[in-house]
């Protein structure tokens, strides 16, 4: 009876040291940012709060690559900052939808440098991952 105790509680004592592992810290972060990015998404707020909007893009973008370089806890950290800006994304879209003002003039520059900014990535033989020096 005492050794199923004690193997129980070192059972749940390994769980709850698990739980604190950089890799799930970084999964909950991500998946909270990504459903965040998606609600702002379909608020339209690369439309009406694009500041906020393509930050919290960006900081998804960092955390994927800390991510790919095994640094989770910063990539949990930028997870955490993309959700939160998401979520002030999506309610300052509603915010100005409601009250039927229009969108910022600096939308429409942003939105012409990400057009600019995809075709310079995705053009021919221009591979960015290459240029990235590694030491």
């Amino acid at each position: 009876m005492p050794r199923s105790f004690f193997l129980v509680a070192l059972f749940v004592a390994m769980i709850g040291l698990h739980l604190g592992c950089g890799p799930v810290q970084y999964i909950s972060s991500i998946m909270e940012a990504s459903e965040a990015e998606q609600n702002a998404k379909n608020a339209k707020a690369w439309e009406w709060a694009c500041f906020e909007y393509y930050a919290a893009q960006t900081y998804m973008r960092k955390a994927v690559e800390e991510a790919g370089f095994s640094d989770f806890e910063a990539a949990a950290q930028f997870a955490s900052q993309a959700a939160t800006y998401a979520k002030a994304a999506q309610r300052l879209a509603e915010m100005r939808q409601t009250q039927q003002k229009k969108p910022p003039v600096v939308c429409e520059r942003a939105k012409i440098m990400e057009q600019r900014y995809m075709k310079e990535k995705s053009a021919p033989g221009n591979n960015y991952l290459r240029k990235r020096i590694v030491e």
